[in-house]
């Protein structure tokens, strides 16, 4: 958002004023209070949508007052199709990056409404950390349609996708987005709000939802590193189709082919299929969809999973099988380039210790009940699994030029 805000300020679409308390959309000659929540939201929107999808500013208004019946509401934005602004194409609406699912989903009845009421073609709803975007029907209004992505200024045709491999252009002239690179604090409200889709309804107990949660990260994680050429489409993401169901049948069968192909590689860890309905699965394929978790900086990933597991679980993860799942996904999350023979979860804590991410080290000991060893737990080849792990850990740590020294087994 930061690179967003000093590009609108340098291409004179917004100003600030009084120590920046207040955002003035200089086109509109509007003024909002920027410590609402929700006014950085509404930035971020419309930037994007003149800095990236290349609409003219004189074509977005803001605020606009749109009539229900006897009610009159406000739609946060509406981009038109004409420069006079009489053809309604997008309605936008944002909420707060800390909404709950249920709310994000009111916010999508809302948004489609005002788009119906106003005759608009295609529905935004956004919370900067989530976004949903649907069409809206002639023939059936009520009838929702998911796409991918609102169309750039100037592009007829959508692509079934948003996100390839290094990006790239369709025939048809619309942009696709590679991965992005996210920071700790977002990182672990991601998977805050994720884990919160998933037990909110009252379906799954905290502990179960965040089994469920990590089925996915895996899929996530194995999906971006499948071989791919520049511009082939990440299948962990909503494709569209013709109705919701297809569209979300359709993921949840692209999420067990995924998970199919990952757990093959460690079917020990990952024994249960995915339980979840398609529904669930989409809501938490939104919040994750659009990161690069595989390049996003390692102490990043490492403080937002201690965060995460820290203020979500406590001591809760009780089973083995579940903390040896734990374990095996910050392994893959955070991985360092290591021999198979190093990958155990006792080896996965001496390296987070080596990262100097000891605090995590030290919640995950106390997470997983496990100790450090202080004698061979399984011999290969005349050496233990631990005593390579430290060996290699210590070199990495050298090339790392790091100061940190390994803990002592506790006893």
């Amino acid at each position: 958002m930061k690179n967003l805000i000093a590009e609108g300020i340098t291409q004179k679409l917004i100003r600030f004023e009084d120590n920046n308390k207040y955002i003035v959309y200089v086109h509109q000659n509007k003024r909002r209070n920027f410590d609402n929540p929700e006014e950085k939201v509404q930035a971020e929107a419309f930037l994007t949508l003149v800095l990236d999808y290349k609409y003219p500013p004189d074509r977005i208004r803001q605020f606009v007052s749109v009539q229900m019946g006897s009610e009159t509401k406000e739609a946060d934005i509406i981009v038109f199709d004409d420069d006079v602004c009489l053809a309604p194409l997008i309605v936008v609406e944002c909420k707060r990056q800390d909404v709950t699912e249920l709310e994000f989903q009111r916010a999508c009845d809302q948004c489609f409404s005002y788009a119906v009421a106003e005759g608009a073609k295609y529905v935004w709803t956004t919370s900067g950390l989530k976004e949903a975007y649907y069409q809206v029907s002639a023939e059936r209004t009520k009838a929702r349609i998911t796409v991918p992505d609102i169309p750039q200024f100037g592009v007829k045709k959508l692509a079934v996708y948003k996100y390839a491999y290094g990006g790239g252009t369709t025939p048809e002239g619309q942009k696709l987005q590679a991965l992005s690179l996210v920071s700790q604090d977002e990182l672990t409200q991601r998977f805050k709000q994720a884990h919160q889709a998933l037990w909110g309804g009252g379906e799954l107990n905290p502990s179960e939802a965040f089994d469920e949660l990590d089925k996915l990260i895996f899929c996530k994680i194995w999906d971006e590193r499948k071989p791919r050429r520049q511009g082939e489409p990440y299948d962990f993401q909503v494709f569209a189709h013709d109705t919701e169901e297809q569209t979300n049948a359709a993921l949840l069968e692209r999420m067990r082919s995924l998970y199919e192909e990952g757990r093959k590689k460690d079917p020990e860890v990952f024994k249960d299929d995915i339980r979840l309905r398609a529904n669930k699965v989409r809501a938490v394929v939104g919040y994750v969809q659009d990161i690069d978790l595989s390049d996003t900086d390692l102490d990043s990933k490492g403080r937002a999973f201690e965060t995460f597991m820290g203020s979500s679980f406590g001591a809760t993860l009780a089973s083995i099988s579940r903390r040896a799942r734990l374990l095996n996904l910050l392994w893959m999350c955070c991985p360092l380039r290591m021999t198979a023979g190093c990958s155990t979860p006792r080896a996965a804590v001496v390296a987070f210790y080596c990262m100097r991410w000891k605090k995590c080290a030290l919640r995950l000991m106390v997470i997983s009940r496990m100790k450090l060893p202080s004698r061979p737990l399984v011999k290969r080849k005349g050496r233990d699994t631990f005593a390579i792990g430290t060996t290699l850990l210590r070199k990495t740590c050298l090339a790392l030029k790091s100061t940190s020294k390994l803990p002592a087994p506790p006893r």
